[in-house]
Order: structure tokens, then sequence, then C-alpha cells
């Protein structure tokens, strides 16, 4: 049987840029989820775009209530601009969104390119929920840099976890 082997390269502390495109309602919250990054945070879709036009972001999350339900607008505005179209977007049910099911909101936002659809009623406002909210973005961004670097042509960046 073969043994297993992880080969991991000293990782340079990550310091990225997001947009957080927000409602008040979660405002506390995600700045206790997102606070260790670089966040500007944007409550109409005027500062968005304009946030967006004046320097790159590595991450924009945006609030299905974001400006009175204008999250898919945000959205295609992302999509549609050749610079910003490869930027990751999360887009999260808050508490302030539909009580019905989101599916197809969620199916929307992906159709329409955003990485990830979270609901935030999913995981409770408390530490242990937090905590993984916390963990699921760093694990997006950690991704989202290695993919950026193999994109990139630097393959060196990118290790394998298991070898021979």
């Amino acid at each position: 049987m073969g043994t297993f082997v992880a080969s991991f390269r000293a990782v340079e502390p990550l310091n990225p840029r997001v947009l957080v495109a927000e409602v008040p309602s979660v405002a506390a919250r995600l700045r206790a989820i997102l606070g260790e990054y670089d966040c500007t945070r944007v409550r109409t879709l005027p500062e968005a775009r304009r946030a967006l036009a004046r320097e790159p972001y590595n991450l924009v999350v945006i609030c299905v209530q974001f400006n009175e339900s204008r999250m898919f607008e945000l959205l295609e505005h992302i999509v549609n601009d050749e610079r910003l179209v490869d930027t990751p977007v999360v887009c999260l049910r808050d508490e302030e969104g539909p009580a019905s099911p989101p599916a197809g909101i969620a199916l929307s936002a992906k159709a329409l390119g955003a990485r990830f659809f979270l609901d935030l009623r999913k995981l409770p406002d408390s530490e242990t929920g937090n905590a993984r909210l916390r963990q699921l973005f760093h694990h997006l961004l950690l991704l989202e840099a290695d993919m950026n670097a193999y994109r990139a042509g630097r393959r060196d960046d990118v290790r394998p976890v298991c070898g021979r």
C-alpha cells in the first residue's frame, strides 16, 4: 500500500481585498466573519460600482437584499465587465431575505456567475457558526489564489497534497 505524503510550500499571509455589499441586519455578523481581511463595505449599487472601478478585489460578497434586492444587478455588472469577470462572487441569503427556500435565487445567482450561494440562516450567528463561515471564506480565497497562479502558468506555486 502506498504512503501518504503531504507537500506544502510555506504560504504567504493572505491579505485579500474583499468588497462587501451588505445590509444593516448582517453588517455586524459579516464584520465578525470577514474581519481579518481588507474589507470595503458598501450599501448601494452606485457605491459598489465606484469601488469596483477604483481598485481590484479578490472577492465580492453580496447579500440578497443588498440595496433593496439589487444583488442581481451588481452580479450582472461584475460578470459583464471584462476586468471583473474573474473576480469570485459569493451571494448570501441574509436574515432579511425571503422566508421561502432560496433554491430559485441560488440557481439564478450561480447561473449568472456567482461561485457560491450561502444561506446565513443555516449556520447560527454564534461563535461556532461564524467560525465555520470564516473557514469557508478562507478556503475559497486560498483556492482562488492557487487557481490564479495555475492560470498564470506558475505551476510551482501549486503543490500536490499527495505524491509518489
